[in-house]
Order: C-alpha cells, then sequence, then structure tokens
C-alpha cells in the first residue's frame, strides 16, 4: 500500500519530493492509517500539501 500512499500524495497539486518521501514514511507499514488517508485524499481532492500534512499530523496524533 505504500505505493499507493505515494503515487496519491505525489497528485496534490503542490506536491514536492521531500513531502511525499516524509509523507509515505511516516505511514509506512500502518496500513489502517494509509487507508484513512486515500480516503480522505478522495474525498478532497482539492488539498494542498499544508492541508494533507495537517490532515496526518493530527491522524498520527490520533491513532
Amino acid at each position: 500500500m505504500d505505493d499507493e500512499v505515494r503515487e496519491a500524495l505525489e497528485q496534490v497539486p503542490d506536491a514536492y519530493d521531500e513531502f511525499v518521501d516524509t509523507y509515505t514514511g511516516n505511514l509506512s507499514g500502518d496500513s489502517e492509517k494509509q487507508e484513512l488517508l486515500l480516503q480522505w485524499l478522495e474525498e478532497h481532492p482539492d488539498a494542498m500539501a499544508d492541508d494533507v500534512m495537517e490532515y496526518v499530523d493530527d491522524l498520527l496524533l490520533e491513532l
């Protein structure tokens, strides 16, 4: 699922390499959080990198 997350993050309009690498790495091996992120990205197709960072940071603190 890491590849799916990476591909989804690369589609964020203002994505950059460090952003994709960092957030793919932060969620690596945690299929529950990866699935939540993928679902969130589907629901928020216009999300920018800052939006994703905020969501993932909150997600990492919650679970």
